[in-house]
């Protein structure tokens, strides 16, 4: 998955939707920051909440573009 943004508001928006939509995961982002063209690295403000996207990233493997 391409990030066209810096924005860290348009990266929070666009970070949570793909947990939601593919991990069906509703989390809580405290802080995002891209780190390259494709990757950003995601601070969640629980816990729990990490746990879930780590037990769900499964899901992920038989998608064609990388998360």
């Amino acid at each position: 998955m391409n990030i066209d943004t810096n924005i860290p508001e348009a990266l929070k928006h666009e970070i949570k939707n793909v947990m939601q939509v593919e991990l069906a995961v509703d989390v809580q982002i405290e802080k995002i920051v891209k780190l390259g063209e494709k990757v950003c690295l995601v601070e969640l403000e629980k816990e729990d909440d990490q746990r879930k996207v780590m037990r769900n990233k499964i899901k992920l493997r038989n998608r064609k573009e990388n998360v």
